[in-house]
């Protein structure tokens, strides 16, 4: 009897030493808007926070922004334009099945590259107009599946809706996110009340004011990172022709748009910010196309028209089911959030096929070196000639449970998520 007595004490004593399990940690983040349908070919908007969390690029951008192995490595480079890649041994996708080599060229096919797999095993891409790396940082790798496109990510969806998307973890790690939770609020007023009440832990994309108002807040983190975008005005030369495109390009009040569009997020005068005032040169209203709706975007065609003098138009709002290159094409001037980083992304976007393209700019020393890969020279050719006035770079702004460790914002805002470590 004492014996088992003796047993059962040690059995109860062991159970009370245990640790607990650890519980589940759920991040519930606010953003202002609605969601979009991801889609591993290009999910738009706030769908693009979950984007880089469900699937990954056949190439992977490093801290420079030149291509890393990312699901796949290039073992031969044949030309800028064409390279020979193998998939990673340990790819796989969130059901747990291998990334095969055709996984990979289907998915590049569907990217719009030509791909073909090898019996060795190996697969060969190639890029009509563009860098075949460039374009392979920006090729998901996914398999067709029940529920949707499967990815290689870290998470997979589980659930969306227009103002909901809920995302676990693949494979579980200890003091890391186990769910993530994305919840859409009708404005940036509404969702900050939430998080001061507690109903959600994290938000990115906060104002100045409200960054300001959160640094003392008890159990939230504010954070910052640079963006990969900045405020641009792009003058489309198809419309305007060459001549009349630089003429305005020069006369543009840096300063004035600056001070309207960026506001705090201005980090120092951009070039040509304190030149002398040029006079907007005559001829008909400018037709101005606005790409988003927010605050920025707003006083930003304000102040852009105003700027015009007589020569300021009608300014338009982008129509999301509507052609990209259509808009484009059918304004004189378009202001939006374009991309300034990496510098390999940054020559894509004015690559022959890219949206961008639609506002006529052609030039032989910027093709050239799109065309064997250099893209430190086609982006000081475009700082030098390009149709573009860069206004200031964006700032990505949120506030996170201070119990995360190590919580920032990488290239795609999110992308970082999968190391946030959560404080026991």
């Amino acid at each position: 009897m004492r014996t088992a007595l003796a047993i059962l004490a040690a059995a109860l004593a062991a159970a009370c030493a245990r640790p607990p399990a650890e519980r589940p940690y759920v991040l519930r983040l606010a953003v202002v808007g609605r969601f979009s349908p991801l889609d591993p070919l290009g999910s738009e908007g706030h769908a693009m926070l979950a984007h880089d969390l469900v699937y990954q690029g056949a190439l992977a951008p490093g801290a420079d922004g030149t291509p890393r192995p990312g699901v796949a490595r290039v073992v031969e480079r044949r030309g800028p334009r064409s390279c020979r890649l193998r998939v990673e041994p340990t790819a796989a996708f969130s059901d747990g099945a291998p990334v095969t080599p055709e996984d990979l060229a289907r998915s590049a096919r569907a990217a719009g590259l030509a791909a073909e797999a090898a019996a060795d095993g190996s697969v060969t891409v190639s890029s009509e107009g563009r860098a075949v790396e460039a374009a392979l940082l920006f090729t998901a790798v996914f398999r067709p599946g029940p529920r949707g496109a499967m990815g290689t990510g870290p998470y997979r969806m589980v659930e969306q809706s227009a103002d909901r998307m809920v995302l676990e973890r693949v494979r579980p790690a200890p003091r890391r996110i186990a769910r993530v939770e994305v919840i859409g609020f009708p404005s940036e007023r509404d969702a900050l009340a939430r998080l001061l009440r507690g109903d959600v832990n994290a938000m990115i994309g906060l104002d100045q004011r409200s960054m300001d108002l959160l640094e003392d807040v008890p159990g939230l983190r504010p954070i910052r990172a640079p963006g990969p975008h900045a405020w641009t005005v792009i003058l489309n030369e198809r419309r305007l022709g060459g001549a009349q495109r630089r003429r305005l390009q020069a006369a543009l009040p840096v300063a004035e748009l600056v001070a309207a569009v960026c506001g705090a997020e201005a980090a120092g005068a951009p070039a040509g910010a304190e030149r002398p005032a040029r006079a907007i040169p005559p001829g008909a209203p400018l037709r101005i196309l606005v790409i988003g709706d927010g605050v920025g975007e707003r006083r930003g065609a304000l102040a852009l028209r105003r700027a015009l003098g007589r020569r300021g138009g009608e300014i338009v709002p982008f129509d999301a089911g509507a052609g990209v290159e259509e808009q484009i094409a059918g304004a004189d001037l378009v202001l939006t959030r374009q991309v300034v980083w990496p510098p390999i992304a940054v020559a894509q976007v004015w690559a022959a096929g890219s949206p961008f393209a639609a506002a006529g700019y052609r030039d032989a020393e910027l093709e050239a070196a799109i065309a064997r890969g250099d893209a430190d020279a086609a982006v000081r050719r475009l700082r030098e000639d390009g149709p573009a006035v860069r206004l200031c770079r964006t700032t990505r702004a949120g506030a996170v449970d201070a119990r995360i460790r190590g919580a920032a914002f990488g290239w795609g805002a999110l992308d970082l998520l999968p190391d946030w470590e959560v404080a026991p």
